[in-house]
């Protein structure tokens, strides 16, 4: 039996229909099945960085451990790749591994990093004979930490069961065995999820015993119980700092060892009766366990949880994960990997708004912000799961890469580990579900001075195209996106666009949900054509073109509604200034901005862009969130000063900033600083460098800037105008020739 059939099996089940939820299990929990090739490919990205950092002496060159531990990964003929010394560094690195797969559904993930591990094993100790002897150091050490629990005569009798187990079966079924004794774990919320990765397992292991037609039992040893290596469990949740309350109190520790060796022995019981009195013994240590954290000042409620906690109980879902009382593992896991669910904040489940609840609650998040979908709590927390050193390998949805609920996901990695590898699997079909996809591989170390490597898979996967990447100080959350970084460092001086104008989007012109809740919308409020009820001309996103407005409807304005009672009706004198530039929020790929001599009102879906210095002497709280006058309170004392930004905005004309903001420069640099494809935020904006020269250098642009708009009115073309008005912006910026080809060459490739 192929093992990968069950993982089908457990997606289909989840699948079904049920008729009276009108659900499925797969949609409500994200579960889908991971092909082969992309889960052996997670896998030896998170296997090779954990194994070097574990057998790697100090000095060794990283890349050339790295190198050497992919090709040993391969399932292709690997060679001799180590000597004696690193072979042996290598065996003792994969005995010390611990990982996790934190949502392991059917078990691909675990079963995976199995057939890996047992390959570096087979080709680096052919003959088991390192890895029995760690094996029995292991069950030494066990024997010693379990205190008066486990006599000497009961680890006697494991060295000697170790032994025959190497005697008998002289291929992997030792390998595999200590392998899921020692370091493979996963959790699942689905109790299925959990049964049937034990039987891929089970399977596995059962495939390499050989019938012994002598032999008792036909020579075939009784399979391990791994009820305490798969549990059902709600891993995005805990019960408190449980590890303070070990630190405080011996008897908590001592009782958690013994609870450890008794689950150990569970493991191996190889008969009914064996069984069940581990199980009654665990029963006992458990409430102990309770008693004794209690004492320490544990919340008795939790203390309650881990006393019931019945790791036996095959149908039950614990609604807390604590890695140390499940699975013995205190200090964080060497690897976590899988493909956690996806899961979106409006999912129509009262269960799953409830457990947005609790892990909001938890306090233990730092990334989850607006309508966070589930995905990122498994990132967060799988990185908070590891130890220093450890990597995470996941394969998520690549809404990661782009959507605004992400973003502070996208910053605290970039902040807080070091991003290893980026895979953009957008143009490859992953899964069966519509839903495309992004991997990454990070580590729980410093990343400020790592280079990421970042790449595009287009058309199948594996057939890559490597994008750029710099040292991860200098990267900015767009490292997230597939797309090629250039460098946009200019000799020339510049001013930043937030110095220069007030920037802010439009009003929001729908009825204010507590004063006129659903009594109109906007388009109760827009004509074609002008009236003495709607007198304001008005332009909605959708209503822009570069260079000037496509069409301008009217605004109905100083009656009852309209602006009084607006949803969010902005301050007028933002939109009767002299000139002003406006621009789409959400244009695509390509920003464009526009001008405005009209007094032109806008929405949200627009943004405007007003010189500070037009709008001198107005106060208002929507300003003073951006800049103060020096008589103003600051209490935020990196507000700039209206005065000076006043001042500055005075040297720029409107037209020239309209010129650059249309060049090709400005909209490559927003291509690779903007934080989402679909959308050009205010702050995306407010960064973008402006030539800061005096009227005479910025005559020429505004110049041009004139023909072109006088030639959009008479609808004729103006694409030489625009080559004419790019070469102008590149030579203020003080641009090279090889730097304006890397700017054409990334809008052409952003046009593609």
């Amino acid at each position: 039996m192929d093992p990968e059939l069950l993982g089908r099996v457990f997606e289909n089940l989840l699948a079904y229909h049920n008729p009276e939820s009108r659900e499925n299990a797969r949609k409500g929990t994200g579960s889908f099945y991971t092909p082969r090739a992309i889960v052996d490919y997670l896998v030896d990205q998170a296997l090779v960085p954990a194994i070097a950092g574990r057998a790697r002496p100090a000095d060794g060159d990283l890349a050339f451990w790295h190198e050497r531990l992919q090709y040993l990964l391969d399932y292709e003929d690997a060679g001799e790749l180590f000597e004696s010394e690193d072979a042996h560094a290598v065996v003792r690195a994969v005995s010390e591994l611990r990982v996790l797969d934190p949502a392991v559904g059917s078990g691909a993930f675990p079963m995976a990093v199995l057939h890996k591990l047992t390959l570096a094993l087979r080709r680096l100790d052919p003959e088991n004979e390192i890895w029995q002897e760690l094996q029995k150091s292991r069950a030494v050490a066990r024997a010693d930490a379990a205190f008066h629990d486990k006599p000497k005569t009961e680890r006697d009798a494991e060295l000697m069961e170790i032994s025959a187990t190497f005697e008998r079966y002289s291929g992997d079924f030792g390998r595999k065995l200590y392998l899921v004794q020692n370091g493979i774990f996963g959790v699942d919320i689905q109790s299925i999820a959990c049964q049937i990765a034990k039987l891929r397992f089970f399977i596995s292991l059962a495939i390499e015993q050989e019938a012994d037609p002598e032999a008792p039992n036909l020579g075939f040893r009784p399979l391990p119980n791994l009820e305490t290596r798969f549990v059902a469990a709600q891993t995005l949740l805990t019960l408190g700092h449980r590890e303070d309350a070990t630190l405080k109190g011996r008897e908590v520790h001592e009782v958690e060892e013994r609870l450890r060796a008794n689950r150990e022995r569970h493991f191996h019981a190889t008969t009914r009766q064996n069984k069940l009195e581990c199980q009654e013994t665990d029963r006992k240590l458990r409430a102990q366990l309770a008693a004794a954290l209690e004492d320490t000042g544990f919340p008795p409620d939790a203390a309650d949880a881990l006393a019931k906690w019945n790791p036996y109980d095959q149908n039950a879902t614990a609604d807390w994960f604590d890695p140390y009382h499940m699975f013995g593992v205190r200090n964080g896991f060497d690897v976590v990997l899988g493909n956690p669910p996806y899961v979106r904040a409006d999912f129509p489940s009262e269960a799953h708004r409830e457990a947005r609840r609790r892990i909001m609650a938890s306090g233990r998040y730092e990334t989850l912000w607006e309508k966070w979908d589930l995905y990122l709590a498994f990132i967060e927390r799988g990185y908070k799961l590891l130890q220093v050193g450890g990597v995470l390998s996941f394969i998520v949805s690549d809404a990661f890469c782009r959507a605004k609920y992400a973003r502070k996901s996208r910053e605290w990695l970039l902040a807080n580990a070091r991003i290893l590898r980026v895979d953009f699997l957008s143009g490859v079909k992953v899964f069966d579900a519509a839903v495309r996809n992004v991997a990454f591989a990070i580590q729980h170390v410093d990343g400020a001075s790592n280079r990421p490597a970042r790449r595009v898979h287009e058309g199948a996967f594996g057939n890559v195209k490597v994008l750029g990447t710099d040292e991860q100080r200098r990267l900015t959350e767009r490292a997230f996106l597939p797309q090629d970084l250039a460098d946009f460092s200019v000799p020339a001086p510049t001013v930043t666009l937030y110095r220069i104008c007030y920037v802010s989007v439009g009003m929001v012109v729908h009825a204010d949900e507590k004063r006129a809740p659903g009594a109109f919308r906007m388009e109760d409020l827009v004509a074609d054509s002008r009236t003495r009820r709607c007198p304001r001309p008005f332009v909605e996103g959708k209503h822009l073109t570069r260079w000037l407005p496509a069409s301008v409807k009217w605004l109905e304005w100083g009656t009852d509604r309209a602006p009084g009672l607006f949803r969010r009706p902005t301050f007028p004198e933002m939109y009767d200034v002299a000139e002003k530039l406006i621009a789409q929020r959400s244009p695509g790929p390509d920003p464009l901005a526009c001008y405005d001599a009209e007094h032109l009102r806008f929405p949200e879906s627009i943004v405007g862009f007003v010189p500070w210095h037009s709008l001198s002497g107005v106060r208002n709280g929507s300003i003073k969130k951006q800049a103060r006058y020096a008589g103003e309170s600051r209490r935020n004392r990196k507000l700039p000063q209206r005065e000076e930004l006043e001042a500055t905005s005075r040297r720029f004309a409107v037209k020239f900033l309209l010129g650059v903001m249309n060049s090709s420069w400005a909209r490559s640099f927003l291509l690779a600083h903007r934080r989402s494809n679909i959308h050009v935020y205010p702050n995306d904006w407010k960064q973008l460098p402006v030539p800061d020269c005096d009227p005479g250098a910025q005559k020429p642009v505004v110049e041009i800037v004139d023909r072109i708009l006088a030639a959009k009115c008479a609808d004729a073309d103006v694409s030489t105008l625009e080559a004419e008005l790019d070469r102008l912006v590149y030579g203020l910026y003080g641009l090279t020739d090889e730097q304006v080809r890397q700017v054409e060459g990334d809008m052409a490739g952003s046009a593609d």
